[in-house]
């Protein structure tokens, strides 16, 4: 079977699996791949210099789209360039297809240029793995919640017949699913075999461990799920923290049993147990029940816990069969006014300081929170940003979040923020300076999508200033006096800095947006003490 057909037969089995977008870092041993690509209708396809920007520009697009993606490669070390996003769709519950081109199997363990051993490569971190080379009729695939790889091996000639205009037929029965939902399609008939404790439980053998005066705790949830769940918190009438990724943060519904004055408040309210729902969280108390004996019951469309104690993991779907014997925290019971009271207090200190550290990074974070309109997809970096935003940034209008939590990186984060914005939304990213140092390649992914209004903001505090908070050492901030004008200006993007109270972010003109925020780091440190102090 020649290179090209063997190629063909590869696509439209991907097709058929749900692919409709492929993200193509193009090289001389998939070449067969790219000549057929370049003739194809029925996948879109982007192209890519840079694999790990490629992996991460595919997680973006998973999650804004709830379809598998495929990122296709030459041979050798590109492959291993799409580990970091491979296992970062693992752990987001993402159907990334890792599709290598390989030299012949008998070139591996020579030294041969380019010629590494491929089949593998990727560890645990993948469902499954097929390394075909003369076996490609019997490659079937079905897209689940976790990542695949497929090694194809061609010799040369590369492109061994001539390719004419042609069309990938997708599969009618495939249905468009979201992060964390199995993705089902009706072309394959093989069934998917996650291993052992990699699915939540769909029963709730016992709710013993449930107190009756939990603590909720909701992460990450998509927007139908967020619908769902709202409703069972009301029923529950328990306190609940609400993380911007929950889509619930600030809800009206839920202002009377929504915490708002930080972490502080959740360890002074009296409680017996924490039910989480939704993702593993971010915030540090969560950490903190790591040793802690507290009982922990986990509600997930993902099968992590995110506690090494405490494993089990039941289906989000079973939240409506746990039976309400909660004590109301609500008007009328004892505990209500002093804790709600408490809350309160902390939440008017955090807007007081604000106010006294105007120049300070969480005062940035509060006035973007204040910028950003309704309607918006707007993608939370990790490290800092994402935190002080669950922190300080204003409550409502309704808008999309967004964010790389499956291990927490800040690699790719460009890249995914590209992948995720709206061609027909406002988008905006809220990235830190080492995270944009990180993903510098990122936005080559803007130059093929017709994007009408990106917006991506660097928070620029010199440095990792995470670590500052917990490191009495140097080192680990990788300290900078650099700025960002020069990307900016590199993919032809309009810059601003802003570091003053009266600068405010132009939006004029049609080209993207790069704003570089610059806190002050004596308002920034004041503020952490101060908040530190009173809390």
């Amino acid at each position: 079977m020649k290179n090209i057909e063997r190629a063909r037969l590869v696509l439209m089995e991907l097709a058929r699996a749900g692919v409709r977008e492929i993200v193509l870092c193009a090289g001389a041993r998939n070449a067969p791949f790219v000549a057929l690509l370049a003739e194809a209708t029925g996948l879109r396809t982007y192209s890519f210099y840079e694999e790990r920007a490629a992996g991460f520009f595919a997680i973006g697009r998973m999650q804004s789209e709830g379809l598998p993606v495929a990122v296709c490669t030459t041979s050798g070390t590109a492959v291993a360039e799409l580990l970091p996003a491979v296992v970062e769709a693992d752990y987001q519950g993402l159907p990334l297809v890792a599709l290598s081109a390989d030299r012949p199997v008998s070139y591996r363990g020579s030294g041969s240029p380019q010629t590494i051993v491929q089949p593998g490569i990727f560890s645990h971190y993948v469902e499954k793995s097929w390394d075909l080379e003369d076996n490609v009729s019997d490659f079937a695939l079905v897209a689940g919640r976790r990542p695949v790889h497929v090694n194809i091996c061609f010799d040369e000639p590369l492109i061994d017949e001539k390719v004419s205009p042609w069309e990938i037929e997708n599969a009618a029965g495939a249905t468009k699913t979201v992060p964390g939902h199995s993705f089902h399609s009706g072309s394959v008939n093989e069934t998917s075999a996650l291993a052992p404790n990699t699915s939540p439980r769909t029963s709730i053998g016992s709710q013993s461990v449930i107190g009756s005066a939990p603590i909720v705790i909701v992460g990450r949830l998509n927007n139908s799920d967020s619908v769902k769940v709202k409703q069972i918190l009301l029923q529950w009438r328990r306190p609940v923290y609400l993380e911007a990724l929950s889509h619930l943060r600030g809800s009206p519904d839920l202002s009377a049993l929504e915490i708002c004055g930080g972490e502080e408040s959740l360890r002074s309210i009296d409680f017996d147990s924490v039910i989480r729902i939704g993702d593993v969280p971010t915030l540090r108390f969560w950490r903190d029940l790591e040793k802690n004996s507290l009982p922990v019951v986990h509600f997930s469309r993902q099968p992590w816990s995110g506690l090494p104690r405490h494993k089990e993991v039941f289906s989000l779907d079973t939240l409506s069969t746990l039976k309400n014997n909660f004590t109301p925290w609500q008007h009328g019971h004892a505990q209500y006014l002093t804790e709600r009271t408490a809350d309160q207090k902390r939440a008017n200190i955090l807007g007081d300081l604000l106010i006294e550290f105007p120049l300070s990074e969480c005062a940035w974070i509060h006035r973007l929170s204040q910028w950003i309109p309704a309607g918006a997809k707007v993608f939370l970096g990790n490290s800092l940003p994402i935190r002080e935003w669950d922190l300080v940034a204003k409550r409502g209008p309704q808008r999309e979040f967004y964010g790389n939590r499956g291990t927490n990186g800040i690699d790719g984060l460009i890249s995914t923020f590209i992948g995720v914005a709206g061609e027909q939304t406002p988008n905006w990213g809220i990235i830190g300076d080492l995270s944009a140092l990180y993903d510098m390649s990122g936005p080559w992914a803007l130059r093929q999508r017709p994007i009408q209004d990106i917006n991506l903001v660097v928070i620029n505090n010199g440095g990792g200033k995470i670590f500052e908070r917990i490191f009495n050492n140097k080192l680990f901030e990788n300290a900078h006096d650099l700025e960002f004008s020069g990307l900016a200006k590199l993919w032809n993007w309009n810059y601003q800095k802003i570091s003053q109270l009266q600068d405010t972010p132009d939006q004029s003109g049609k080209k993207p947006r790069l704003f570089e925020i610059t806190p002050d780091p004596k308002h920034t440190d004041a503020f952490n003490r101060s908040w530190e102090q009173n809390t």
